[in-house]
């Protein structure tokens, strides 16, 4: 497991966590972190000092120097599998998550 890459991974998260409700928390950063890399899950003690290090960092920053970061960020960020691409392809601009049911679009 390389600690650079949960690093950077963990100052990612921390960033859009920070940007979207002020201060970056623990929980949400570590739930993201073991969503995007889950063999991390088996070293979570490590995980957890990490995790705590890019926070600590990133809670230092302003609020101008993290929405500068985040902008950089965003790309990444990008919520994925939102829309049903077999409906993005089809055309029918219905819009819906995996696995719920289709909302058809307002007219």
């Amino acid at each position: 497991m390389d600690s650079d890459a949960i690093y950077k991974v963990a100052r990612k998260y921390a960033i859009k966590n920070a940007s979207d409700y002020g201060k970056a928390v623990e929980g949400p950063v570590i739930s993201k972190l073991i969503s995007e890399i889950p063999e991390a899950k088996g070293e979570l003690a490590v995980v957890k000092d990490i995790v705590r290090k890019a926070i600590a960092e990133v809670n230092k920053l302003s609020s101008d120097e993290i929405k500068s970061f985040r902008n950089i960020l965003t790309p990444s960020l990008q919520n994925r599998g939102r829309a049903c691409l077999i409906c993005l392809r089809n055309g029918c601009r219905s819009w819906r998550t995996p696995g719920s049911r289709r909302i058809p679009a307002a007219s």
